[in-house]
């Protein structure tokens, strides 16, 4: 039995239903939650969508995920959170909850009595990562975003897990994989989801597909794949799913910011390799008058970018795949294939009965607990 708050999912089956949170403000969500139980046991996959309400790719991907995949030839079991942020995606909000106006993938690891979304954070934490052994996030080019599919791993420092991610993020189709730097110059991933179930040793990846919030064909195609491909590689499924055999490989994400608010001039294109120094847009008040000019603070290739006329200050501008050199960040120079993965994610039966108090069996090492980010219980 797979059970996840009032809904319970049998062997074989699949059920959903909406898990009710709410914050001291009287505002509450109700989180889709589908439930697909195996048939066998096996590994726990956590598949998580529309954290941010406008990247519509990954949802669309997830919902598909969810309701093709048979259980009863399954192999373990699936979460699936379609709509982590419900709000934002009913209003299509770019970035933030329109409620709190804050970006739920920057919060994590939450708070227990903090706002609608750093609850929202919290529960997750609290309430699915104990039944987890994997995950996958999924992300897309956000309304007035374009973006080059790429996946994300990041190191935890624990080898058997960061191997698994690696591995994951290798395997899912997509033509670059970035691996953050959690100590690196570049963008260290901080206050994700990412993070946050990293640091309790689950290994897991974002993927990413889509731009301006459209949930195009190829996109959502890239994400599916790539779902169906890591049942595969995790042993939870017979079908195997073959994505890009190459691709390009970073060891940092670097993120440039608008300076000042106004309208862009974007002067660089997705997948463009940029040196250091080079302009990368340029920003005028909305009388035309010129404000500034971006420059790119290091060399690199541009995955994603904001494609919109309004810029606000702090806005990224453009994401670039970059090459760190780290002596420090301990991570394994070449992930395992599938057969090996299958074999490091292994179970014995008698390792698989999580207790009464997960309501789960055939769930993984849960973390003991969680540490809130701000009330710190």
């Amino acid at each position: 039995m797979l059970v996840v708050g009032s809904i319970h999912a049998g062997r074989g089956e699949r059920a959903a239903g909406h898990i009710p949170i709410a914050d001291s403000a009287n505002h509450s969500v109700a989180m889709p939650v589908i439930l697909l139980a195996g048939a066998d046991k096996g590994p726990t996959l956590l598949v998580t969508a529309g954290i941010h309400g406008g990247e519509h790719s990954g949802t669309q991907a997830a919902l598909q995920f969810a309701h093709t995949v048979d259980p009863s030839d399954l192999k373990g079991n699936i979460i699936v959170l379609p709509v982590m942020n419900p709000q934002a995606f009913s209003a299509r909000q770019f970035g933030v909850c329109p409620i709190d106006g804050k970006n739920m993938n920057r919060i994590f690891p939450g708070c227990r009595s903090g706002t609608i979304s750093e609850r929202t954070a919290f529960w997750l934490l609290e309430e699915i990562s104990p039944l987890l052994t994997h995950f996958v996030d999924l992300h897309g080019g956000d309304v007035g975003e374009a973006l080059s599919p790429f996946a994300i791993w990041r190191p935890s420092g624990d080898t058997s897990v960061d191997r698994i991610s690696q591995a994951m993020a290798e395997g899912f189709g997509l033509p670059a994989v970035v691996a953050l730097n959690p100590r690196g110059q570049a963008w260290t991933g901080d206050g994700t989801l990412l993070a946050a179930l990293g640091a309790q040793r689950i290994p897991g990846i974002v993927a990413e597909a889509g731009e301006l919030g459209c949930p195009s064909v190829a996109s959502v195609g890239f994400l599916y794949r790539g779902l169906q491909g890591t049942l595969g590689m995790l042993g939870m499924t017979r079908r195997q799913e073959h994505g890009a055999t190459t691709f390009d490989k970073y060891t940092g994400l670097a993120i440039v910011p608008s300076p000042c608010d106004g309208i862009q001039r974007p002067v660089v294109a997705i997948g463009e390799a940029v040196e250091k120094g080079r302009v990368i847009a340029k920003i005028c008040d909305l009388l035309g008058a010129d404000c500034c000019t971006v420059y790119s603070p290091r060399p690199g290739t541009v995955l994603f970018q904001t494609v919109s006329l309004s810029i606000r200050r702090g806005e990224p501008l453009v994401g670039l795949g970059v090459v760190e050199v780290d002596e420090g960040m301990r991570s394994p120079a070449r992930a395992p294939d599938a057969a090996q993965l299958q074999r490091m994610c292994g179970y014995v039966e008698d390792d698989l009965d999580a207790g009464p108090e997960t309501g789960l069996e055939g769930a993984g090492p849960s973390s003991g607990g969680i540490l809130c980010g701000r009330c710190r219980v």
